[in-house]
């Protein structure tokens, strides 16, 4: 059997590469060969929790059944922290794992809680899981002890960490398991923190080239490997607010009370932390953002007030500006930040408000059967929105500040992730294309001669790429049952 090796790199962006090529940086990531054979994933919503389950499962969130970090519940208003237990379709390892195959998978996500498969070696120890976690036990400790954490959004954690990553690949090249699967939260976490390197990779030398010795040990050592990732970066010139669109439009009420979850709280919680509360003024935000001080004011807010605030309190420090919305009295809304739509409560307003937005600018919007196709698909918005990001604009938060577009300099997801083949080029490959991210999954398992899910989509595109027609296989009912038995050991 073929043996298959994945590289995820959470938010590498396409038009990246180019860069890193140019300044000499991860020559074994983004040289002239792999800038070249180098195909744009699109990730619609262009969120980790929706679009690494596209990737890792072969389906669109219509079929796995996550749309955002939250699950919204359209009946009672209330948010909360998906988890695997909320996932409907298995992802590759546990596919495989069904057809005897063995594989190594490090963070898949959603991380938390694992589910059994019994072929698979499962370590997840990053920001969305509560605690490290491994199946079977004892993993974290063999691969990562010393790490401490939660994890820190930091280039010196992360130096700590990628290094683990590398003995893990180089001890996994001498196994040799049919798949192994590494996500890593690089380059993400720090061009949240740090958005500069977005544009000057080259102040991050070290940690770009320790994920490119990651990856010379996997193409040196595996017969296929690739690089993937969920979304692309970018810094993006101006935010549309489209509550405050709604709400100009009549569509959306605002509360008195506070009703928006946020997920840095809500993982706070999650490990057991206190958190706090800053709202900033509206006119302070509006101000900040006009007279171009955001970065330095996400720098110092980072990188100091926090930090100082949990020494001195024990909390965790969350900042927020404006007022929330009232969702019992909204007729349309995104109710939370990252939700990537609108809900409606009545659905013969869509074509209403499709044609209102269609007057702002900023905006690329569907209705969700358009995007989204599968049994789950009422989970996510009646509307799909994201911002026009080839043209600087990317969504506001959902909170409702006065103004339909805010002037910023915010680093945040784009759309377009990558997919390169670093060895073992599949004979059906066109670089340069723009393909799904739900192409990989199944990519991979035709690769390894495995039955991919009855359920994938673009079946005949994975059949051009792999060179042949994969076979197809029902695994649902193994995987719920899977689920069931996670639950039972909670």
């Amino acid at each position: 059997m073929p043996s298959v090796a994945v590289l995820g790199l959470d938010a590498l962006p396409y038009w990246v590469l180019p860069k890193l090529r140019d300044e000499g940086l991860a020559p074994n990531i983004a040289g002239s060969r792999e800038v070249s054979l180098a195909a744009s994933i699109r990730a619609i919503p262009p969120i980790t929790p929706a679009s690494w389950p596209s990737i890792m499962g072969g389906v669109n969130p219509g079929k796995h059944g996550l749309f955002s970090f939250f699950h919204y519940d359209r009946e009672t208003y209330k948010q909360r922290l998906v988890t695997a237990l909320d996932l409907e379709h298995p992802r590759v390892h546990e596919m495989l794992s069904y057809e005897g195959i063995e594989s190594f998978v490090l963070n898949p996500i959603p991380d938390y809680p694992l589910l059994p498969a019994r072929r698979a070696r499962v370590v997840a120890n990053l920001f969305f899981s509560p605690d490290p976690a491994s199946r079977p036990r004892g993993l974290v400790e063999k691969y990562f002890g010393g790490l401490p954490w939660p994890p820190e959004r930091k280039p010196s954690y992360y130096e700590a960490y990628m290094e683990k990553v590398l003995g893990l690949a180089e001890g996994l090249g001498r196994e040799k398991p049919p798949l192994v699967w590494l996500n890593i939260n690089f380059p993400d976490a720090l061009y949240h923190k740090l958005p500069e390197t977005i544009n000057k990779p080259s102040r991050v030398s070290r940690l770009w080239s320790l994920a490119d010795r990651i990856a010379k040990v996997l193409r040196q050592e595996f017969d296929h490997v690739f690089v993937v990732s969920d979304h692309g970066f970018r810094i993006f010139r101006y935010r549309v607010n489209l509550n405050d669109i709604l709400e100009r439009q009549g569509y959306v009420a605002r509360s008195a009370e506070e009703t928006e979850e946020v997920v840095e709280e809500e993982l706070a919680k999650g490990r057991r932390a206190k958190t706090a509360r800053l709202n900033v003024p509206p006119a302070i935000y509006k101000l900040v953002g006009a007279l171009g001080l955001e970065p330095f004011a996400r720098k110092v807010f980072y990188s100091v007030i926090r930090p100082l605030y949990a020494r001195l309190t024990g909390k965790v420090l969350v900042v927020r500006s404006g007022a929330s919305i009232d969702y019992e009295r909204s007729k349309a809304c995104m109710p939370y930040g990252g939700a990537y739509g609108i809900y409606l409560k009545d659905p013969a307003l869509k074509n209403e408000i499709l044609n209102m937005l269609s007057r702002y600018r900023g905006m690329l919007f569907w209705p969700s059967e358009k995007v989204y196709k599968g049994p789950f698909a009422p989970r996510g918005p009646d509307i799909v929105v994201v911002g026009d990001h080839a043209k600087g604009y990317s969504l506001g938060p959902a909170r409702l500040i006065g103004e339909e577009y805010t002037k910023t300099r915010y680093p945040g997801h784009d759309m377009w992730g990558v997919l390169i083949p670093l060895s073992g080029v599949p004979p059906g490959w066109s670089a340069g294309e723009e393909l799904p991210n739900t192409v990989v999954a199944p990519l991979v398992q035709c690769l390894l001669g495995a039955p991919i899910s009855h359920l994938a989509d673009g079946g005949e595109l994975v059949a051009r790429l792999c060179g042949r027609k994969p076979a197809a296989k029902n695994y649902i009912g193994r995987f719920r049952v899977s689920k069931r038995l996670a639950l039972r050991r909670l």
